[in-house]
C-alpha cells in the first residue's frame, strides 16, 4: 500500500481584515461572514488557507471543506455553490469582491442546506486537484455563493469551535528521491536518497537534462543512488548559464521492472565550473594600404601605408559555442575571426585587443598583442629652386644650363639593420605660356635625405643647353620615397627679368633675381602718381631709420659716471649706424662740464650704451637723441 498523508487546516475567524485569514464581500460580523443576497447585490464569502504543499505527483483521495451556517435572513434551506479562486497573487480589489477578477473554472458542485445551525461538508476534490497542477498556485482559496433570493446566511467561526476547516488527504504511489543538494556543478558526484520506501519495491533513477537521459541506475531494492555528473552535460544547456537536472525515480513492484508503480521526480541546478569563460589565440600578419608595390612590403608595420590582420582561434568551454569575436586597434573595433586594420594612424606601441564571448554570454580574458609601428609620412620638400649656371654649373645671369637646387627627406624604413627607404626625384619643365611639359632625367639618391644642386639633364645624362635666356620657365619637382610622392615648383624669368618671384624663398624681385626673403629693386624707381598714404613711421621702416630719447631715470649723479642703455625697437641684421645730440632743458652755464661717450664695443645690431661725465656739484638731467640707421630685421 501507498503511504497516505492528511493536511489539516482551519480558518479563525478573529479578525475584520481583508486579504489575511478570511475575506468577505457583504457585511461582516466579528468572527462571522456573510454570504447572499442583499437586496440587488450578491455577497460572496471567500476563504483563504495560506500555503497549501501538495506534491506534484500525489494522489488525491480527497478533499473536504465543512464549515457552519449558524444563522441568516430565514431558516430555509439554500443551494451552496463552492468554487475554486485565486486572485493572481494579490489582494482582492473592491470591483473583485463584486465578482470581477474571480476564476471559477473549477467548481465543486452545488449543495442544499436544510436550515441554520447546520454543517456543510463540501466536496472539493478537483479544485484541490487544480492547486495540485498549478493551476492556481498564485493564492489559494475557498469562494461560496449563497442562492437563496434576497437572503443570505451567516457562516459561523466563533461558537463551540465552528472553524471552516480543510481536510485533504493524499497518498504518494513510488519513494520520493531527495537529492543531497539543490544546486551542484557538473564534474561532482551527486548523491540521491529515497524516502517514502515500502518493503518489496525496487527502483530505477534516471538523470534527464530536457528528453535526453545522461544515466539510469537500476539499484533494485537500495535507497541510495550516487552519480557523477559528467562535464559533457554542458551541451545540453549551451545557452545558459544553469542547467536543470531532473532526477526520476521510477517504483516497480518486481525485480524484473515490469509493473510500474509510477515515478517522483526531484530537480537539482546544475553550474558551470570557474573555468568555463571561453579561449582564445591570434594569429597577426601584415597587411598593406591598397597600391603598396610588392617590392616595399617588409616585414614590419609601417604608419599610414600598413595594417595588421587578425586571425583569431578561439575554445568554447563544457558544450557553449562561440557566438562574437571582438578586435579592438586604436580605437576602431572589428567583429569576426578574421579581420584586418589599416592603415596605422599612429606609430611606436600599438596594441591589438581580441576577446570572444560563447554562446552563454560568458567573455574571454582579453588577449592583448603589442605590435611596433615604424613612423611614416610623405618626403617633406623644405627647399626647391632653379637657376642659370654656365657648363662648369657655377651661376650665370645668362646661362643656357639649368641648375636645381633640392633638399628634402623622408623616413626611414629600416629592416634587420638595413635601410630599405630611398629617394627618387625628376624634374618636369616647360616654356612660360606653354602646354606641354618635357621631362629631365630622373635621379635616385641611395637614402632618405637629399641636400644639392643638380642640373638637368636628358635621358641620357647629357646637360640640357637649349634653356633660352630670353624666355621663362616654369619647373615641377616629384621627389618620392618607396610609397609616395611630394611635389614643389618653381619658375626663373629671362636674363633680362622684368619680375622674379621666389616662392620657395617667399622673396620677390623687379628687374633681377630673388636673392631670399625680401622685396628688391635692381633699377631707379619712380613714383608718377605718388606713393600714396604713406606716414612717417612708413618711409622711416623702408628706409631702415629709426629714432628715440634716452636719458637716466634719476639724472646725472653730481661727480660721477652714469651708464645709460639703449635698445633699438626693431633690432637690426647688422650694426647700424649712430647719430647721438644732447637734448636738456638746464640753463646753468656748468651745464658745459658734463661729456658724453659711446661705450666702447656697446653699439650692436640691437642697441647700444652712452657713458655720461658730471664733473659738477649738482644733478643734472639732460637726454640723448639717437638716430640709427640700417637694414631692419624684420
Amino acid at each position: 500500500m501507498a503511504t497516505q498523508y492528511t493536511i489539516t487546516k482551519s480558518v479563525v475567524a478573529n479578525t475584520r481584515l481583508y486579504g489575511s485569514t478570511w475575506e468577505n464581500t457583504g457585511p461582516q460580523g466579528t468572527n462571522t461572514v456573510t454570504m447572499g443576497m442583499s437586496g440587488s447585490t450578491q455577497h460572496y464569502a471567500f476563504f483563504r488557507f495560506g500555503d497549501i504543499d501538495i506534491p506534484p505527483y500525489a494522489t488525491i483521495i480527497s478533499a473536504t471543506f465543512k464549515f457552519y451556517v449558524s444563522g441568516g435572513t430565514d431558516n430555509s434551506g439554500r443551494t451552496h455553490n463552492v468554487s475554486g479562486v485565486t486572485d493572481n497573487g494579490t489582494l482582492w480589489t473592491e470591483s473583485a469582491r463584486n465578482g470581477a477578477g474571480r476564476d471559477t473554472t473549477v467548481t465543486t458542485g452545488v449543495y442544499v442546506a436544510s436550515k441554520a445551525g447546520s454543517w456543510f461538508n463540501a466536496n472539493i476534490k478537483a479544485i484541490v486537484e487544480a492547486w495540485r497542477d498549478g493551476i492556481m498556485d498564485a493564492t489559494r482559496g475557498i469562494c461560496l455563493t449563497h442562492s437563496g433570493a434576497n437572503s443570505y446566511k451567516i457562516i459561523d467561526g466563533r461558537l463551540r469551535g465552528n472553524y471552516p476547516r480543510l481536510t485533504i488527504i493524499y497518498e504518494i504511489p513510488a519513494s520520493i528521491p531527495i537529492p543531497d543538494t539543490s544546486t551542484l556543478e557538473i564534474g561532482n558526484v551527486l548523491t540521491i536518497n529515497l524516502t517514502g520506501v515500502e518493503e518489496g519495491v525496487y527502483h530505477k533513477i534516471r538523470y534527464k537534462i530536457g528528453e535526453t537521459t545522461l544515466y539510469t541506475d537500476e539499484i533494485g531494492a537500495a535507497t541510495t543512488s550516487a552519480y557523477t555528473i559528467p562535464t559533457s552535460a554542458g551541451q545540453y544547456f549551451p545557452n545558459t548559464l544553469t542547467g536543470a537536472l531532473t532526477v526520476e525515480c521510477e517504483t516497480y513492484e518486481d525485480e524484473e521492472y515490469t509493473a510500474s508503480r509510477g515515478s517522483v521526480t526531484a530537480n537539482v541546478t546544475l553550474t558551470l565550473p570557474s573555468d568555463k569563460a571561453p579561449t582564445c589565440s591570434t594569429t597577426l600578419s601584415k597587411a598593406w594600404v591598397d597600391g603598396v608595390d610588392a617590392g616595399a612590403q617588409f616585414d614590419v608595420y609601417v604608419q599610414g601605408k600598413g595594417g595588421v590582420r587578425v586571425q583569431t582561434s578561439a575554445t568554447a568551454m563544457y558544450g557553449a559555442t562561440i557566438a562574437s569575436y571582438t578586435v579592438t586597434c586604436e580605437s576602431k573595433t572589428y567583429s569576426g575571426d578574421d579581420v584586418t586594420h589599416k592603415p596605422f594612424s599612429g606609430s611606436g606601441s600599438i596594441k591589438v585587443y581580441t576577446q570572444v564571448t560563447d554562446s552563454r554570454g560568458v567573455v574571454s580574458t582579453v588577449k592583448e598583442d603589442t605590435l611596433t609601428v615604424i613612423p611614416w609620412k610623405q618626403p617633406q620638400i623644405t627647399a626647391f629652386s632653379v637657376g642659370r649656371v654656365d657648363a662648369s654649373g657655377n651661376p650665370q645671369r645668362d646661362g643656357v644650363r639649368m641648375k636645381a637646387t633640392i633638399k628634402a627627406t623622408a623616413n626611414s624604413i629600416t629592416v634587420s639593420a638595413t635601410e630599405e627607404n630611398s629617394i627618387e626625384f625628376q624634374v618636369e619643365y616647360r616654356e612660360k605660356g606653354a602646354e606641354t611639359w618635357t621631362q629631365a632625367k630622373a635621379v635616385s639618391i641611395a637614402g632618405i635625405s637629399v641636400d644639392g644642386g643638380y642640373v638637368l639633364q636628358d635621358a641620357l645624362g647629357v646637360d640640357i643647353t637649349d634653356f633660352d635666356d630670353m624666355k621663362g620657365y616654369d619647373f615641377v619637382l616629384a621627389l618620392s620615397d618607396i610609397y609616395a610622392a611630394s611635389t614643389a615648383t618653381a619658375q626663373i624669368a629671362t636674363s633680362e627679368i622684368i619680375a622674379d618671384f621666389n616662392t620657395a624663398a617667399n622673396g620677390v624681385a623687379l628687374g633681377g633675381e630673388s636673392t631670399g626673403a625680401k622685396f628688391e629693386a635692381y633699377k631707379s624707381a619712380y613714383f608718377y602718381g605718388g606713393v600714396g598714404a604713406m606716414t612717417k613711421a612708413h618711409i622711416l621702416a623702408m628706409l631702415g631709420i629709426q629714432t628715440g630719447r634716452s636719458g637716466a631715470t634719476n639724472g646725472l649723479a653730481a661727480n660721477a659716471i652714469t651708464d645709460v642703455t639703449v635698445t633699438f625697437p626693431i633690432a637690426y641684421k647688422e650694426v647700424p649706424l649712430l647719430f647721438m645730440y644732447p637734448d636738456s632743458a638746464h640753463t646753468p652755464a656748468s651745464v658745459g662740464s658734463l661729456l658724453f661717450t659711446l661705450v666702447e664695443n656697446s653699439l650692436t645690431a640691437s642697441g647700444f650704451t652712452v657713458r655720461w661725465f658730471n664733473n659738477t656739484s649738482s644733478v643734472r638731467y639732460i637726454n640723448i637723441d639717437w638716430t640709427a640707421m640700417g637694414e631692419l630685421d624684420t
